[in-house]
């Protein structure tokens, strides 16, 4: 698990309300170009991304995405993690012509694609685990980083 806390902990935590995923794509995007993670076009491309490869997933009763772009239009390796107070909906990235509720998201910031692998796959054993219905609740970064550490 040590690449996905290096990449939670190199990162950024929202919590908040939003519109809709474009509300909440515009708004992050915004605060990580701020922030020197991404490029100025990274906002068009995520929102490109997710039209094509949707990111929706429903994991025991909670719906997360795991939205992200290609390396180029990233600057900083990092995850931002979101919580959502009321669910956005997201495509299904099983069937991308449903809509589902998502209450998390986990925007992925990572430039190389053996990194990208790695923390994907310690993202998913994370989210299979039980201390994960508990992210729900967590009101900082290092909240979450305790959940992850166990």
């Amino acid at each position: 698990m040590e690449e996905l806390i290096s990449l939670i902990e190199s990162g950024k935590f929202v919590k908040g309300s939003f519109k809709d995923k474009e509300d909440f794509f515009k708004i992050v995007s915004d605060k990580l170009f701020r922030e020197d993670y991404v490029s100025e076009k990274f906002l068009e491309k995520i929102l490109d991304r997710e039209i094509v490869y949707p990111t929706g997933l429903k994991i025991n009763n909670i719906g997360i995405s795991i939205p992200h772009c290609d390396s180029e239009y990233i600057y900083k390796n990092g995850i931002l993690i979101a919580i959502f107070d009321n669910p956005i909906q997201f495509n299904r990235m099983d069937a991308p012509e449903e809509l589902i509720d998502v209450n998390i998201s986990f925007v992925l910031l990572i430039k190389d694609k053996e990194t990208h692998l790695l923390a994907l796959q310690q993202l998913i054993i994370f989210i299979q685990s039980q201390q994960f219905d508990n992210l729900i609740k967590a009101e900082s970064q290092e909240d979450v980083l305790k959940l992850i550490r166990g």
